[in-house]
């Protein structure tokens, strides 16, 4: 999967990551729903980290396209739950499901 954090590059992430993601990205829901922008900076935080030091960076003179993307750490709630898909910002993944389910 490839993912673009915005404003920083794309990586290339293995499915063991992508389960951790999806952890975060319930979490992330979780905040937002609740309203509660601390907990939301802290993940939305720790998501960039985990891409950023996990994931593989795509070299910027390969164009590949974006599964999917996380908007910069200083976004806000509002501006995250305008951009959020109802399936969160990273596709598929038991942890969403569970959280769904």
């Amino acid at each position: 999967m490839i993912v673009r954090l915005m404003g920083r590059g794309q990586w290339r992430l293995d499915d063991a990551l992508i389960d951790e993601l999806n952890r975060i990205d319930a979490a992330l829901d979780d905040d937002i729903n609740r309203g509660d922008a601390t907990e939301f900076r802290e993940h939305l935080a720790a998501m960039h980290r985990l891409i950023a030091e996990r994931g593989e960076p795509v070299p910027e003179d390969e164009l590949v396209p974006s599964d999917a993307f996380v908007p910069p750490v200083d976004c806000s709630i509002e501006e995250l739950r305008k951009l959020m898909d109802p399936d969160g910002l990273i596709p598929g993944g038991p942890a969403k499901e569970a959280v769904d389910g």
